[in-house]
């Protein structure tokens, strides 16, 4: 399938993501025509009780992870983080990311809020793309669905006395 064909599969369903299952669509759509289906469980929540009364919740059923062929994987520090997902983007062309809006160019939170954001980066470590098919309207305005090349320069700041952050703006 061609990339604008599985761009175009992927924002018809952009308003009804999570910026999750929009990570998830979008990871699977890479290797799996039947894409739709298999990140579609139909109707799913779980309800969860957290510490000092807050709730968690999941869209997916819990074995959704295993059954797609996703790992995750967390690190001590940002620099092992940032090594991590460059290397899956070598090994497999696609990973998975956890991010944070206020750094990602693309993002309605664009240097505005800290808010998480799941989306995927694809390609190559010289060649990355942000591939995030997430729509919404906020109290920030519209975010929406982005294919964002950057520039491999940018993917990774690791200046003099910064933390070290996955995507900057370019």
């Amino acid at each position: 399938m061609s990339d604008a064909l599985r761009w175009d599969e992927l924002t018809a369903f952009s308003e009804t993501y999570t910026c999750y299952s929009a990570a998830v669509a979008a990871w699977a759509s890479h290797e799996r025509a039947d894409w739709p289906s298999a990140v579609n469980p139909g109707l799913w929540l779980t309800v969860v009780e957290a510490a000092e009364g807050a709730l968690g919740f999941a869209h997916f059923p819990a074995d959704l992870r295993g059954r797609l062929g996703l790992t995750r994987v967390g690190a001590a520090g940002s620099g092992d983080a940032v090594d991590r997902v460059l290397d899956e983007l070598d090994r497999s062309g696609r990973v998975i990311v956890a991010g944070d809006g206020f750094r990602l160019p693309w993002h309605v939170a664009h240097e505005r809020r800290h808010v998480p954001h799941w989306f995927v980066l694809a390609g190559t470590r010289e060649r990355p793309e942000a591939i995030d098919p997430f729509a919404c309207r906020n109290q920030l305005g519209i975010q929406a669905p982005a294919r964002a090349p950057l520039n491999s320069a940018n993917v990774l700041d690791r200046g003099a006395g910064r933390e070290s952050r996955l995507i900057t703006a370019s």
